[in-house]
């Protein structure tokens, strides 16, 4: 279902990302360097395997959903994006994926029933949404002791590495030159992780709604980090 709700954070994700989904897998392991299954490798090593219910957030076409469900029962991926439900519906059919099911919607909003999954996932949301709503929204569909995990982008503290992180999206602008479809994201990306303050918002969000033992991990030289807790 398409949410009405409006976000700023959502207009982003838009522009970034209308018209990327035939090629966001590949782009997104290249431009990462193949971090990005690493950072994935991460969430999934916070769910055991098992008959568990998984939530995942800002699915997108799917990368993270199709890895959760080789390892539990049931996945239900839901992104604001259509096209990106659609590709990950696709590729859903011809690999015969069945436990597995997609749906459009903000993350704000979840068309889910309360105290239904044990984890809910996202990669790569939380500098695009309103963090407040979406870890309530999470915790109203969480069971006791279910576990939210969160993971994104975040700007490098040290100085060496901030300046190889500067080079690095100097570089992707001139990418963006011969790949129109992803010039939004590789001209824009850059400044939207500089002004984010997603981890601390995160981490204070979880604990304001019931959360326990938050905890927060830096990833690939803090390039990245991931946030847990479980639900009371």
């Amino acid at each position: 279902m398409e949410n009405e709700l409006v976000h700023e954070g959502h207009g982003i994700a838009r522009k970034f990302f209308t018209g990327t989904s035939s090629s966001y897998d590949t782009v997104v392991n290249i431009t990462t360097f193949g971090q990005d299954a690493s950072w994935k490798r991460a969430i999934l090593d916070l769910i055991p395997t098992g008959n568990y219910k998984v939530l995942d957030l800002a699915c997108g076409t799917g990368i993270l959903t199709f890895a959760l469900a080789q390892r539990v029962s049931v996945v239900v991926g839901v992104d604001l994006m259509e096209e990106n439900i659609r590709v990950a519906n696709e590729k859903s059919r011809e690999n015969e994926i069945t436990n597995v099911t997609f749906c459009t919607s903000a993350a704000e909003t979840i068309p889910q029933q309360d105290n239904s999954f044990d984890f809910v996932t996202a990669s790569y949301l939380p500098k695009y949404c309103d963090i407040e709503l979406v870890v309530k929204e999470s915790a109203r569909v969480l069971k006791r002791n279910g576990v939210l995990i969160m993971h994104d982008f975040t700007y490098p503290k040290r100085i060496a590495m901030r300046g190889l992180w500067n080079a690095y999206f100097r570089i992707l602008r001139i990418a963006g030159v011969f790949t129109p479809s992803w010039r939004p994201v590789f001209n824009e990306l850059d400044h939207v992780i500089k002004h984010s303050r997603w981890v601390d918002e995160l981490v204070n969000a979880m604990n304001d709604h019931g959360f326990r033992n938050v905890q927060c991990k830096n990833l690939t030289y803090d390039t990245a980090a991931i946030v847990w807790g479980s639900r009371v």
